[in-house]
């Protein structure tokens, strides 16, 4: 089923991770905290960016709408879910009591934040870069495949099959990294259309994406992503490169696309029920 891009019943595809035994230490800094609490919070971090529902990606536009879905507020929220125990053993003591602590826990989940973002971005980008032998765009499915292989051991060494195949990874899951990796695309064309004017970063042309979005019918978020993945699946089936499609037909579903397609569910409710029930 094609979830909306915002589902409230999304999560990551699987349950926390824990971290490995470490003696409890002073905090002084950030490099200071044990290696133990860092991969607990990369883990789940790269866990959390994988969510359908996540409104926004970037800490400083997340503040500004007061979004409380962003890695950074869930992956916060998964440490004060902790139990006393593990707070005892990997933060220091009080440390939501104590500003400078405080402060060097949030850098940290920031630096990991940034950095685990990279790595996403980076399987996002693959066939949309200029080389000297260019590289197919992965269909989804291997975009699905790459991503969770990467992003969640409980997939490391699966294959594309058996990952796509399984339920935990959700149609919702799988169109918003479609999504995703059209907007990435979206940032590289403004580029070059427009070579004079900088666009914003990626992450926040997203989240400034995702806020409209949010703001739509329940009918056009589900128009919309069922648009999005049709143009997926025509354009990019892993054989041709960004130079293989004009820019135009890389494009995102337009408004006029959308309202066509939002009716024609409206007055056919046979068809929507056919689009809520197809597969990815």
């Amino acid at each position: 089923m094609l979830m909306n891009l915002q589902n409230p019943r999304a999560g990551s595809s699987a349950t926390a991770t824990q971290p490995p035994a470490a003696p409890q230490m002073a905090v002084r800094g950030t490099k200071d905290f044990s290696p133990g609490l860092k991969i607990f919070l990369r883990n789940n971090i790269r866990l959390i960016l994988l969510r359908e529902d996540l409104e926004c990606y970037s800490r400083r536009i997340a503040q500004k709408v007061h979004s409380a879905k962003t890695p950074f507020a869930l992956v916060k929220g998964l440490l004060n879910a902790q139990t006393g125990e593990f707070r005892a053993q990997y933060l220091p003591p009080n440390f939501d009591q104590d500003p400078v602590s405080s402060g060097q826990l949030d850098t940290l989940i920031a630096t990991l934040v940034k950095a685990e973002k990279t790595t996403l971005a980076n399987l996002l980008r693959t066939g949309l870069c200029r080389a000297d032998v260019m590289e197919a765009v992965p269909h989804l499915g291997k975009l699905v495949a790459n991503v969770y292989s990467t992003m969640d051991p409980k997939y490391k060494n699966e294959t594309e099959i058996k990952i796509n195949q399984d339920a935990a990874i959700t149609a919702g899951a799988k169109v918003r990294l479609a999504y995703l990796r059209y907007m990435f695309n979206q940032h590289r064309l403004r580029q070059l259309q427009n070579p004079e004017q900088k666009p914003p970063p990626v992450w926040e042309m997203i989240d400034a994406d995702l806020q409209v979005l949010r703001r739509k019918a329940p009918m056009y978020q589900f128009a919309f992503s069922q648009l999005l993945y049709e143009y997926d699946h025509r354009l990019w089936n892993g054989l041709k490169t960004i130079d293989d499609e004009p820019d135009n037909v890389q494009s995102l579903p337009s408004e006029e696309e959308i309202e066509a397609r939002v009716k024609l569910y409206t007055t056919n409710p046979s068809a929507h029920e056919a689009a809520k029930n197809g597969t990815i």
